[in-house]
Order: C-alpha cells, then structure tokens, then sequence
C-alpha cells in the first residue's frame, strides 16, 4: 500500500504479508457494509478487545510489539526501520525496541570470549 502523503509530507510503503486483502477499493479494514473504519471505530474495537483479553494495547502499541518481536527475532535493525517507514534506527532503537533482561543477556552471552593465553 502507497500512502502519497505520510508522515513528515513524504510517501510512506505499507508491506503486507499475503494474507492480507484489500477490498475493491483499496482498503484493508471494512465495516459491514464495506465502508472503511474511521479512527474512532478501530479506537473503539481496541478498547474491547482490551477489556476482553485483559491487557491493555491500541493498535499504535502494536508497532512497539512489531518492533521489539522483529529485532528479537534476529531480523536487521535497518530493515525494522525502514519497514516502520523509518529512514534511519534512530527512532526504532530510541522509541520503539523495548529489550527485555533475557534478551539483553543472551545478545551479551553470545559474544565470543576470546582466548588469552597466558
């Protein structure tokens, strides 16, 4: 998906995985009758599913997961970033990679410890 004028007045690219479908018209949330969701409804569907699930999230939240799941994952920063419509990891590595006690570990854990003889 283009977006022609995204955040900061440039284009922003949307990757979707082949799951996804978009309806005739080019939208990937519908409503019933085939309308596109406005902000207000998906506000409106996050704050349910919340209630329902017992955590707490909005749809936004769900880059920081995204995110942090893909960095986590071993997938490159850059490439995080820039799927994020991010030009640099600046913001990523800032705002939105939110590393855990384990996994901070196992990155420092699987530095090789060179050998000294002595």
């Amino acid at each position: 998906i283009v977006i022609p004028e995204g955040k900061g007045g440039r284009p922003e690219i949307i990757h979707l995985t082949p799951r996804c479908e978009l309806n005739n018209e080019g939208h990937l949330f519908t409503n019933s009758r085939g309308k596109p969701w406005t902000k207000s409804a998906l506000t409106t569907l996050a704050l349910r599913l919340s209630k329902k699930c017992g955590l707490r999230f909005t749809f936004y939240s769900l880059r920081h997961t995204f995110a942090t799941a893909a960095i986590q994952g071993g997938m490159d920063s850059l490439v995080v970033a820039r799927l994020m419509n991010n030009t640099n990891t600046k913001m990523l590595n800032t705002i939105y990679f939110h590393a855990d006690a384990a996994f901070l570990e196992a990155q420092a854990a699987s530095l090789a410890t060179p050998e000294v003889e002595l």
